[in-house]
């Protein structure tokens, strides 16, 4: 939208689900990615991103392949491969390793940290790699990776803040180095830096390709989405305000968007990126909540948006459901099957193209019936923030 021309203020605060990331971009969900290509027979490979996804993406740090180049293919702390479209700059794409400096080798340094098993992690490399169609010898080290003793017990953000520290990097590229070798590469936890990504001045220190396992709400990727986030809009001269919003309602031409405290903001639009059910943007809701002795006032969807915005329908499929019961839905029959996601995670405002209401857009996990995924949710606002810039 700024880019467009608009004046945007960001009203923004707490943490959402785009700062629990684990680094991985993708449309829709990866096993889904591919087992559709398994089924057509065809290669896994990233799809043309636009001009603005791209700049965007780049504006985050993400690391973008080019439009039908071969996916990125990175490892997790389980011990999966997996693909991905786009991703933190910190993971290491096997599929970018180079095997003409020689065969192969993945090293995997042991360290004595919870949520990192380096020899449990090469076991199930040693078999998904192959599947993948990346053969290459893996193997567990003793290079001495953690410094201070402490560090076997803080969190995995604080390990990663000490490597924005070059003298500690220094440290961390002289232990890796007896293990170098022509063809080998080093795979880490989480722990190349937190401010940003340092993987790729490791790798080049120690001429030798190092990055990270991707690890599931570490923390780390998110922190560094975040510094590269708040640079990006700083850039753009977007304003930031720190709050909550209570409401958002026409006032003219326009709208009025109340704070908590009572500040009020005039705007020509509007864009929701409030997060979904768990990021507390959608509000479960029963009737039975605040109900009297004598039962509910009124029977009402058992979902509602975290503010008051007349005429937003929030459901399920597409639809607003009323239910019969006091005690709101079956939870029971929501919950997913097989490649179908439940309910509680399809929930969301209703909208016409991202339209929630006139000069009111929606972008991200608020959306009803929408993939819950990081790429998914940049391509909605990059298509409704221009929309409400254009008016």
């Amino acid at each position: 939208a700024r880019a467009a021309g608009a004046e945007v203020v960001l009203v923004d605060r707490g943490v959402g689900a785009s700062l629990l990331g684990g680094g991985a971009w993708d449309d829709e969900a990866w096993d889904a990615r591919e087992g559709h290509a398994r089924a057509l027979g065809v290669t896994l490979d990233t799809p043309t991103l636009t001009a603005a996804e791209r700049s965007t993406l780049e504006a985050l740090g993400a690391v973008a392949p080019a439009g039908g180049t071969s996916a990125a293919w990175i490892a997790t702390t389980s011990g999966l491969v997996r693909s991905t479209i786009a991703h933190d700059p910190g993971l290491l794409d096997l599929r970018r390793l180079d095997p003409s400096r020689g065969p192969l080798r993945l090293l995997v340094p042991r360290a004595e940290r919870a949520g990192w098993d380096a020899d449990a992690l090469v076991a199930s490399l040693r078999v998904e790699l192959p599947a993948r169609g990346l053969p290459m010898e893996v193997a567990a080290i003793d290079a001495p990776v953690l410094r201070f003793d402490a560090e076997r017990r803080i969190a995995e953000v604080d390990v990663a803040s000490r490597h924005d520290d070059a003298a500690r990097r220094a440290w961390l590229v002289d232990r890796l180095r007896p293990f170098a070798a022509p063809g080998t590469a080093f795979l880490i936890g989480p722990w190349l830096g937190a401010a940003r990504a340092w993987s790729a001045e490791v790798s080049a220190a120690l001429e030798a390709p190092v990055g990270e396992a991707l690890a599931p709400l570490s923390g780390v990727a998110g922190a560094r989405f975040g510094v590269a986030r708040d640079a990006a809009l700083a850039s753009a001269g977007v304003a930031r305000k720190l709050g909550w919003v209570e409401s958002v309602s026409r006032e003219g031409a326009g709208y009025q968007v109340r704070l908590e405290g009572g500040e009020a903001l005039k705007a020509s639009a509007v864009v929701l990126a409030l997060g979904g059910l768990a990021g507390g943007g959608v509000i479960y809701d029963p009737p039975e909540h605040g109900s009297g002795p004598d039962g509910a006032a009124a029977v009402h969807s058992p979902f509602r948006l975290s503010l008051a915005l007349d005429g937003a329908l929030v459901g399920v499929d597409g639809a607003r459901r009323l239910v019969g019961s006091l005690f709101g839905p079956a939870l029971e029959a929501a919950w997913p099957r097989g490649s179908t996601a439940g309910a509680l995670e399809r929930v969301g405002v209703v909208t016409r193209e991202g339209v929630v209401a006139p000069g009111v857009w929606a972008a991200g996990d608020v959306v009803a019936n929408g993939a819950r995924t990081a790429l998914k949710a940049l391509r909605d606002g990059v298509r409704v923030g221009e929309a409400a810039a254009a008016g």
